[in-house]
């Protein structure tokens, strides 16, 4: 310890070592001693020399301080020290201050060795790994000076650095994670790193952006006092800066999250705007700045656009305008308001008349406008505040044809008013004052108040100037040319020529493709000679731009002449040019304007930002009239007459087609109008006939029924008229008649005892059937099993009772024709007069009306016996119930027992398990007692050879569960009151071992170039023929279908499906056809493609279907679980849409149903197993439960502990779960009760990354899988449906992140290698697909039927229109035994009773299988069984989970599982007593090894 005090400052005798050397011991102490007090003592001593020696302890010291790094985690100080040290060594900030006569070479050689040392340290990327990793620990001391390290080492070498983080796992979450540290000191630090980190760097600023980062830095902005705040406000929006800017993906995201919003509390600026500090003005400065990014010129047109309108309408813009308007504001604020004003404005026509409408609180008000055009022609005024209004007044005009004219009007006469003050009058008194500046900046104003507006150009040729008293008015044109050729002899200040660029500028842009202003222009005699003389001079370099100017002026002149003035035509103007100055040396003249090097620096960006006033020569818009003017000009020159006239004819050709084109647009316009007039016109007549013609139907009807009437009546006054004229002739025609009428109703009669003889017929075979039914209801009464023949007999029974409904209609029926006849007959004898044959009729009509009483009796005998048949029924259907209510109590019992039993093996496993662990001690107790020399009794040795030699087997003992909990807890403190060897309990679980198996390099998918998308979607689906992967793509969106055998490397031109105008979001294929897929898209629309059977040849670009309905970017697709042709779309128009497939049109424009609850962008869908309930999440964190086919909202649940992103329906548990994130960002896992959704039920916390939780639910084994974004591990829970609801089971680790997961449907798993479920990882920095298989560890590769049952099959339950009329049906189920078929549905295939209870037991317990089906299965095995094998071999049979289970035959009857019960019990009973003598057995050798240990010497153990 001398050595170290005389390292810390103590004084030690003799010569002082050098600084080397000591530096040398003390690396040799760090790297040899095996102390650790003496490393940290090295360390500390290392950290106190790394300022003075910084040289000698990078040189020297630097291997073994990572060392330390990596091998004394343990120790938070020395790591600490080390950690210092290395940010001494690495970081150029000198705190001492250095002496003035060190030159700025000492600072170059430090920085130079700053990044030297930064150079060692990354040349190794887990150097950087590790430390990302310490920034996990918690400990001040350790993170703090990791945070410092880091933000050194990218200050040192930015670019390198953020490579390795890039690609470093989890790198960019750990470095988000300091933000929601709650020491201030770590999370100010952590902002300085993240913005070294993000600096021009991309895709780092994508990945802080999708890891929350505006939400954080937002929330901390708001935390610390907005604009008020200090430093940290400030790192905050530098950081926010270097996210947003050119990052036009985080731009969007930054919009559609809504932020803008959030950014208006910033600037609310109080009335007294006295004492703004320093740090204020900063922070506000950099607000302003954030705004102006977004809106940027430079941006989209579309995005910038955007963003205008919402800082519109959250109200961003007029609170800028009241800073704008408000006194006191400091002057660099008011400059920067007035250029974001400006940007905010620019190309929008709602917010430029907005701010035209704004008004200074002046008395009287003024337009802002006009205040601010005072300020700009104001010299007194700062320059750059001059260039501000300048430029704010140009985006005011940009693009606004309204504004335009609004400026040009208060120059007019009658517009102007003389008490008040207009941008007309500033602008005209800016044009013409003495300073320079002025008229430059009033030119290009009013030049953009004539930009591509050829109306204000002719209206602003009316403007008209006084100049002094008794001379005429000049107007705004000759007055500006006046100034123009007299510019020398006027006094100004400032540059003389930027006063004639600016009016140049403005007389260009006035008469460009303006010929009335030409003429104006020409018409003045002196303006020719005057430009020919500028440009024909020789001046000086200054001049040259003037001559350039004044050359475009006059080509602008030649090209836009109309030929108007005989003295100034084209050909005139040129041939002065020829003589006056020369073609080439004009066009060389003219070039000169575009070779100015401040002509440059105006076309980059259109604000006018100038170092000098000086330097203030051109304008923005002005540079793109150069540009497409010059070349014209320059043809025009040197056009001769004769191809000017060629070109005139050509003109003139084409403007007369024009005209005839025109003509007969208008005419066809004309046809088509004609033509839709007397369509409408066809219309009408057609329905005005349609009405006619069912006007003369009905009035046919009525002249018809008018006829018939008219013959009757006719008829019977015809009859009158015969029996007045001889009544005997009437008298044989009624006799006639009465006869005919008689022999109809003897017929009649004779069909209707035909009829009562077959109905006495049916009646007797009905009751032989009643007889065969008693007897054999009887029979079934006595046995228990008879539910099938029950079914029968209802079924029989049923028909009998419609046969017999029908039969009494068919006897009420011949009972109303035997009335209809009676009557007839009467109304016949009332109407025949008495004749001779009167009497013969009489005794005609009484036998007739006996056989009908006779008919009538036998129909009330027929009644009775109906009614006794009912009564007999109704014994049978009692008899029937009775018998049913018995095989239901026995089914139940024997369900009972069969519990029962599985508990009791349940509880025989756990005693097994406890016997072999003792076997195991007391075999090792007595070796250690035979080692030490202990003599065993004879017993004893033959006891442990025999275990040497032979294992002990417990599998003999056929396992029952009859045990209940509490007896099995009471035998487990039994056990431990003898001091057993005990492990913790665990849950008894057959998927506790589970396991993930990563696919090797052959067997994933290489290069495939993955999406880089920030939704929060899979990005890939699989099922058992085909993998699809959306891919990153330009010119639209696009993605891969590969077969799922095409593994190894990708060709990168692989056909793709290319169809869709925007990026691919969303892809999901058809549950029930392995060929169809649907993607959803960007462009707004959902496609559906089929896939040819061998794969993608071509790419594919038609879809089979094209589904358009929504309005913004569909983010989300679904298929219906069970019904066929059904699909679920959403999108960021927050509505849900439902798509019936099953129709002929290949483009579907309407769905079949619209659900629109919710309020912002749907995050996730699920349905439970029959589609008859939706779950959705939004990005207003509510859950929401309805139903899908009305669209009714059943629930809705807004937790504001828990903001829920991904949401599944657990429905054979009846519960939902959700995953998200807590109220301090930890993400969560949720279970809720869909019956009250208040309340979650259980919440539990997984960690603390920011990546989104994607679940995989597994309803045949009731595994949830968690896979987050950006992780590399996947966790794996049990649920059940009791608490505590979650069972964690394992956790598969990784080194490499995934984007999205891929789930194979169940029908396409492994059986043979016990897959249970199968992930395809999506690996974005690898461009790598990874088949991850989660696996059942077990010893026999048989199929494993309890961890494989029954599941849902690929044939669909119902067609569309079933579903859509109400139908719920459950899925398909199918066996995943290999040869097996898909099975019916639950209902068709459980037809019996028995069958239909062992079904929903096994449905209600997954992964049991029905005791009938393992009797079959047991009992076909048997069959096969080779009668020579053993009793011992032949019933025993491996199955899962390493055991060996007997293979007897199940009990088939009560008593066989009443006795097998009894049996077991005493077995159990048997193997407690074993267990205890073994515990007491134990217990001895422990205390004899013991007390042989205390016999010996202590010095020959």
């Amino acid at each position: 310890m001398n050595f170290f005090r005389g390292v810390m400052g103590g004084q030690a005798a003799g010569p002082q070592p050098s600084g080397a050397e000591t530096i040398h011991k003390l690396c040799d102490r760090v790297a040899s001693s095996t102390l650790l007090e003496d490393r940290r003592d090295a360390v500390r001593a290392l950290k106190s020399l790394s300022k003075k020696y910084r040289m000698e302890v990078g040189t020297q010291a630097m291997d073994h301080l990572i060392n330390i790094l990596q091998t004394d985690r343990s120790d938070s100080e020395i790591l600490g020290y080390a950690l210092d040290t290395l940010y001494n060594i690495i970081c150029n900030d000198e705190e001492e201050e250095q002496d003035e006569s060190e030159d700025e070479n000492s600072q170059k050689q430090a920085d130079d060795l700053g990044a030297q040392f930064t150079e060692m340290f990354i040349q190794d990327p887990e150097h950087v790994t590790l430390l990302l990793a310490l920034l996990e620990e918690f400990d001040f001391h350790v993170r703090w000076p990791a945070v410092k390290l880091l933000t050194a080492l990218l200050k040192n070498q930015g670019v390198q650095l953020q490579g390795v983080i890039l690609v470093s796992p989890m790198g960019v979450s750990r470095l988000m994670d300091l933000l929601g540290d709650s020491r201030e000191v770590i999370r100010n630090d952590g902002l300085l790193l993240l913005q070294q980190l993000t600096k021009s760097n991309a895709a780092i600023q994508k990945i802080v952006a999708f890891e929350n980062a505006f939400e954080r830095l937002l929330d901390i902005i708001t935390e610390e006092g907005s604009s008020d705040g200090g430093i940290v406000v400030e790192d905050c929006l530098l950081l926010l800066l270097n996210l947003l800017k050119n990052n036009s993906s985080n731009q969007n995201f930054f919009k559609e999250g809504s932020y803008i919003q959030r950014m208006k509390p910033w600037f609310e600026v109080s009335d007294d705007n006295s004492g703004w500090s320093a740090q204020k003005v900063t922070n506000l400065h950099l607000m302003l700045q954030l705004v102006r990014v977004m809106v940027s010129p430079v941006n989209s047109p579309g995005a910038t656009a955007s963003c205008q309108k919402s800082m519109y309408q959250c109200g961003l813009l007029q609170q800028l305008c009241t800073i704008l308007m408000a006194t006191g504001v400091p002057a660099d604020i008011l400059t920067e308001t007035i250029n974001t004003v400006s940007e905010v404005i620019r190309g929008s026509q709602v917010n430029q008349d907005y701010f035209a409408s704004v008004n200074a609180p002046s008395n009287p008000p003024r337009p802002a406008i006009v205040v601010l055009l005072m300020s700009m022609v104001n010299e007194r005024q700062p320059f750059v505040l001059r260039c501000a209004v300048l430029y704010c007044f140009q985006c005011f005009l940009y693009k606004n044809q309204k504004g335009q004219g609004e400026i040009v009007a208060t120059l007019l006469p009658s517009t102007i008013d003389a008490n008040s003050i207009s941008a007309g009058q500033l602008l005209c008194g800016g044009l013409f004052s003495a300073d320079s500046l002025s008229n430059w900046c009033a030119a290009v104003a009013l030049a953009h108040a004539l930009q591509d507006n050829l109306t204000q150009k002719e209206q602003l040729l009316r403007v008209q100037l006084a100049t002094s008293l008794g001379k005429p008015p000049v107007s705004l044109l000759q007055q500006c040319t006046n100034i123009l050729s007299q510019g020398d002899k006027i006094v100004r200040r400032g540059s003389k020529v930027q006063t004639r660029v600016g009016l140049l500028m403005l007389l260009c842009t006035w008469i460009s493709n303006c010929p009335i202003a030409v003429t104006h222009f020409l018409h003045n005699q002196e303006n020719v000679p005057f430009l020919t003389a500028q440009i024909s001079e020789n001046l000086g370099e200054d001049e040259r731009l003037v001559q350039g100017l004044c050359a475009l002026l006059l080509g602008i002149c030649i090209y836009y002449n109309d030929n108007s003035l005989e003295n100034y035509t084209k050909e005139k103007l040129k041939q002065l040019i020829e003589k006056r100055i020369g073609k080439e040396n004009f066009v060389e003249k003219l070039g000169f304007i575009t070779k100015h090097e401040l002509y440059s620096r105006a076309a980059q960006k259109p604000q006018p930002v100038f170092p000098s006033p000086e330097q203030m020569l051109f304008d923005h818009e002005f540079t793109k009239l150069v540009k497409e003017l010059e070349g014209v000009i320059t043809k025009a020159v040197h056009k001769s007459s004769e191809e000017e006239k060629k070109e005139e004819e050509v003109k003139k050709t084409l403007e007369q087609h024009d005209n005839i084109v025109t003509q007969y647009k208008e005419l066809i316009r004309e046809q088509d109008a004609q033509i839709q007039e007397l369509k409408e016109q066809v219309a009408s007549m057609s329905s005005q006939n349609e009405v006619m013609q069912t006007t003369v139907t009905q009035q046919l009807s009525q002249i018809q029924q008018h006829k018939d009437q008219y013959n009757i009546l006719k008829l019977k006054l015809g009859k009158d008229n015969q029996s007045q004229s001889n009544g005997q002739g009437d008298v044989s025609q009624v006799n006639g008649l009465q006869t005919e009428e008689l022999t109809q109703l003897r017929e009649e009669v004779e069909e209707l005892r035909k009829q009562h003889t077959l109905l006495q017929t049916l009646l007797g075979d009905k009751d032989t059937l009643i007889d065969t039914l008693r007897s054999e209801a009887s029979q079934a009464a006595e046995v228990s099993a008879g539910g099938s023949e029950n079914e029968e007999l209802l079924k029989e029974l049923e028909a009998l009772r419609s046969q017999v409904q029908s039969q009494s209609a068919e006897i009420n029926q011949l009972s109303t024709e035997r009335q209809e006849l009676l009557r007839r007959a009467e109304a016949g004898s009332s109407d025949v007069v008495p004749s001779t044959d009167s009497t013969i009729d009489a005794a005609k009509m009484a036998e007739l009306e006996s056989r009908l009483s006779a008919q009538t009796t036998e129909k009330e005998r027929l009644k009775e016996e109906t009614k006794t048949l009912s009564e007999s029924r109704a014994d049978l259907e009692q008899q029937l119930a009775s018998a049913t209510s018995t095989v239901a109590i026995l089914q139940t019992e024997k369900t009972k027992l069969q519990t029962e039993v599985q508990e009791s093996k349940k509880e025989q496993d756990d005693l097994l398990m406890l016997l072999a662990d003792q076997d195991q001690k007391i075999h090792s107790l007595k070796l250690r007692l035979k080692g030490l020399g202990e003599t065993l009794p004879e017993h004893k040795v033959k006891t442990l050879k025999k275990n040497k030699n032979a294992k002990p087997h417990y599998s003999s003992f056929r396992p029952l569960r009859g045990m209940s909990n509490q007896r099995l807890d009471t035998t487990v403190r039994e056990c431990a009151c003898f001091k057993m060897t005990w492990r913790p309990q665990y849950r008894n679980s057959k998927f506790r071992h589970v396991f993930g198996k990563a696919a090797t390099k052959d067997s994933c998918y290489d290069g495939v170039p993955i999406t880089r998308s920030v939704q929060d979607n899979n990005f890939c689906a699989v099922n058992p023929r085909f993998l699809a992967v959306i891919t990153e793509c330009a010119g639209g969106g696009a993605f891969l279908v590969l077969s799922l055998h095409h593994t190894g490397k990708v060709d990168p031109h692989h056909p793709r499906v290319s169809g869709h105008k925007g990026n691919v979001l969303d892809i999901k294929w058809n549950p029930f056809n392995d060929y169809c897929i649907a993607s959803a898209s960007e462009d707004s629309t959902v496609k559906v493609w089929e896939i040819p059977p061998r794969g993608l040849l071509k790419n594919l670009t038609v879809p089979l279907k094209e589904l358009q309905g929504h309005s913004r970017r569909v983010s989300l697709i679904e298929w219906h679980p069970t019904a066929n042709s059904i699909l679920f779309s959403t999108g960021y128009d927050y509505q849900i849409m439902i798509w019936n497939l099953d129709c002929p049109e290949q483009v579907i424009k309407n769905p079949v149903r619209t659900i629109s609850h919710h309020t912002d962008v749907i995050l996730s869908m699920s349905f439970n197993t029959d589609c008859s309930l939706l779950a959705t999440t939004c990005r207003d964190r509510k859950v929401r439960l309805m139903e899908p086919r009305s669209g009714n909202l059943l629930r809705e649940a807004n937790c504001k502990t828990h903001k829920a992103s991904k949401v599944l329906i657990l429905g054979n548990l009846k519960m939902l779960l959700t995953s998200g994130i807590s109220r301090w960002n930890e993400r969560q896992i949720a279970l809720w009760d869909p019956d009250d959704l208040s309340v979650p039920l259980f919440v539990e916390n997984v960690d603390g990354s920011s990546g989104v939780l994607f679940p995989f639910y597994d309803p045949d084994t009731h595994v949830l899988y968690l896979a987050g974004k950006g992780d590399g591990n996947i966790r794996y829970y049990e649920i059940s449906s009791e608490k505590p609801y979650f069972h964690f089971l394992t956790e598969y680790r990784s080194h490499l992140p995934q984007k999205g997961m891929g789930v194979m449907p169940k029908r396409g798993l492994d059986v043979s290698s016990c897959e249970v479920f199968r992930f395809y990882k999506l690996v974005t920095i690898k461009s790598v697909i990874e088949p991850l298989s989660m696996i059942v560890p077990r010893r026999s590769e048989s199929y494993q039927e309890d961890i494989y049952p029954m599941t849902a099959g690929n044939k669909p339950a119902m067609a569309a229109d079933e579903w859509l009329s109400g139908i719920d049906k459950g899925p398909v189920l199918m066996s995943l035994k290999p040869g097996s078929q898909v099975a019916e549905s639950h209902s068709e295939m459980s037809k019996g009773l028995g069958n239909s209870l062992e079904t929903r037991r096994s449905q209600s317990r997954p992964g049991m299988l029905p005791l009938s089906y393992i009797q079959d299965q047991l009992g076909t095995k048997d069959g096969k069984e080779d009668n020579g094998l053993a009793d011992d071999d032949r019933c025993r049979l491996p199955v899962s989970n390493g055991g060996d289970l007997p293979l007897c035959s199940p009990p088939r009857t009560e008593n066989e599982l009443l006795l097998k019960f009894h049996k077991q019990q005493e077995e159990i009973r048997r193997l407690r007593e074993l267990l205890n003598q073994r515990d007491v057995r134990v217990t001895q050798l422990e205390l004899e090894i013991k007390n042989i240990k205390n016999s010996q010497p202590q010095g020959s153990l």
